[in-house]
């Protein structure tokens, strides 16, 4: 299930200048509830109940037989996702009583450059096919489970990145400019 959000950080406050409340303020705003609005967590929280008491049908898919759920917000700019902002955040979801249930995973939280090398993988013709859950679960039982998503790929699934033209190019440019900042020559 996945929840597309496009709520900016307040960059200032909560990272500059290390806020906390306005980190606090910022996942409210983004992920639980804020202004009485629902926000993504609580809307997949609430598409995973109807989806299981039936009020709610997708074509072509019989819902019974959806044992898990792997629950992922997608956000239009990265998120300082550290093990402590990820562990806080998934505990914040969790203390406001959504995505609790047995047959949820942990929130994941992805930038939508994430969601781009996620979808170079799972495209990938060179490699067996993965899928979603498949990663998600990995990452989880790994030693990246309180991190973000591209710490993960970049670490366990390295090979799978460097096979894709358009992200072997964006860490190409990434790679120039910091040799061109830093004076290096190789």
């Amino acid at each position: 299930m996945m929840e597309f959000k496009t709520k900016p950080l307040k960059l200032k406050r909560t990272i500059i200048d290390c806020d906390f409340d306005s980190l606090i303020e910022d996942i409210n705003m983004a992920f639980i509830e804020s202004n009485e609005k629902d926000k993504a967590a609580k809307q997949i929280d609430e598409t995973i109940k109807s989806l299981r008491n039936g009020s709610l049908h997708l074509s072509g898919i019989d819902t019974r037989n959806i044992a898990n759920y792997y629950p992922i917000i997608v956000t239009f700019q990265n998120w300082p996702l550290g093990p402590f902002v990820y562990d806080l955040i998934r505990r914040m979801v969790n203390t406001s009583g959504l995505l609790r249930q047995s047959y949820c995973a942990p929130v994941e939280i992805w930038s939508c450059e994430e969601l781009e090398y996620i979808e170079a993988i799972l495209t990938n013709d060179k490699i067996s096919p993965l899928d979603i859950p498949s990663i998600i679960r990995d990452k989880l039982n790994s030693g990246y489970g309180n991190m973000n998503i591209y710490s993960f790929l970049w670490d366990k699934r390295h090979d799978m990145l460097k096979n894709n033209k358009y992200v072997t190019g964006k860490m190409d440019e990434m790679f120039e400019v910091i040799k061109n900042q830093s004076g290096l020559t190789e």
